[in-house]
This record gives C-alpha cells, structure tokens and sequence, in this order.
C-alpha cells in the first residue's frame, strides 16, 4: 500500500477545518474602482446643448424635427473604437431616438 505525506496532510487538515481547529484568515478582496461615465460631465452636457444647436434640432438621418429627451447625440466613429473622438465635435451628430436605435442595432 502506499502512503503519501502531502495527502496524510490534506486529510489532517480538512478534519481539522471541519471541527474548527483552523479557522482560515479573511481576506479582503480588493474593493473595484467604479469608472466614472465621462457622459455624465458637465463638459458633455454643454457639448450636447452646443451639438443640438448646430444640427438645429433636426435628425441628421430622417430630418425629423424635434427636442428634448427625443434627440440623441450619436457618436459617428463608436466611442469604444476610438475614445479620443468621445468630445470630437466632428464625431458627433444628432439622432432621433427611433434612428438611433436602428444604427446601434446596425452597427458593423
């Protein structure tokens, strides 16, 4: 029959856990840091009044006219792809809802 040490230890030691004799130390996972939405700003907020402005609250796809929550501001190049162009004034446009929805579905 043969006899292995490290698993004479392991069985030790899960007995022992088991009754309580070792109690294993706590760790502390290390807490995520939350990245902050850079839509969320008071620079793309401003930047979104001045884009609506210039596009005239009118749809650059269908040309519907429209405000409010309706309107859209569309990244053109997708801020995933290229997150310098996230505050690009040349990389963005206005959307109805309706049409942006179809481009992000749409998206290849």
């Amino acid at each position: 029959m043969y006899f292995s040490l490290e698993n004479s230890i392991d069985n030790i030691l899960k007995r022992e856990r088991e009754a309580g004799i070792i109690v294993e130390p706590a760790i502390d996972k290390p807490k995520k840091k939350k990245k902050k939405n850079p839509l969320l700003c008071q620079e793309w907020k401003d930047l979104r009044k001045v884009i609506i402005n210039r596009d005239g609250n009118k749809c650059k796809h269908c040309g519907k006219i429209t405000k409010g929550s309706d309107l859209n501001i569309d990244h053109i190049k997708p801020k995933s792809l290229f997150p310098e162009l996230t505050f690009d004034p040349g990389n963005l446009q206005v959307l109805c809802r309706k049409c942006n929805f179809k481009k992000n579905t749409n998206y290849e």
